[in-house]
C-alpha cells in the first residue's frame, strides 16, 4: 500500500484550481495503478491510496 498526500492546494490556489489539480493527480495515479494491476482511490481530502 502506498499513500500520497498533496497538501496546501486549497490554501494557495483556491478551490477551483485545487479541484482541477486533484482530478489530474487522480488520473495519473489511476494510470499507474492500472499498469501495475493495483487499485487507486481518494482516501481523504487531499490523500490518495494505491493498494496492490
Amino acid at each position: 500500500m502506498m499513500m500520497v498526500d498533496i497538501d496546501f492546494f486549497n490554501d494557495y490556489y483556491g478551490h477551483l484550481q485545487s479541484d482541477e489539480a486533484l482530478t489530474k493527480v487522480a488520473a495519473l495515479l489511476d494510470g499507474i495503478s492500472e499498469k501495475y494491476n493495483a487499485f487507486a482511490t481518494r482516501w481523504g481530502g487531499e490523500e490518495f491510496v494505491i493498494i496492490t
